[in-house]
């Protein structure tokens, strides 16, 4: 299989971008809710997705990054950690009386995290099949 150079810097850019993304999604939760969010259906859980899907995307660019691997494993340790940090996120929410949790958002947590594995394995096949013809 083949392997991407590696660039150990830009691996660092990603997980500090992690980091703060967490924070800062952490932070948002802790707050009641923007009041669009209950006007239109399902933008809740849209929100989630996308959220974690790119937090999914930032881990998987890390990695990418520090190893060079052309491909992002169904058991992922990060995603793992995304998993518990969405858990944690929610189980926040079911402490603070201005918001409430549900299992809609941690599936849409899940699903982002998925579909981001999904892209970047995507993507990662595209770019390793052009480097293979040049």
């Amino acid at each position: 299989m083949n392997k991407l150079k590696g660039n150990r810097k830009l691996a660092i850019v990603f997980v500090l971008l992690t980091i703060i993304s967490m924070v800062y999604l952490f932070a948002e939760s802790s707050e009641p809710p923007s009041s669009f969010i209950g006007k239109v259906y399902g933008l809740d859980k849209f929100a989630h997705f996308i959220a974690f899907l790119i937090l999914g995307m930032l881990v998987s660019a890390a990695h990418v990054c520090a190893t060079g691997s052309v491909t992002i494993p169904l058991y992922f340790k990060p995603f793992l950690i995304l998993i518990l940090f969405g858990v944690a996120q929610e189980g926040g929410q079911m402490t603070n009386p201005n918001r409430k949790a549900s299992f809609g958002d941690l599936f849409a947590d899940f699903s982002g995290i998925m579909f981001s594995r999904l892209l970047i394995n995507r993507s990662l096949l595209v770019i390793s099949s052009k480097s293979k013809e040049s």
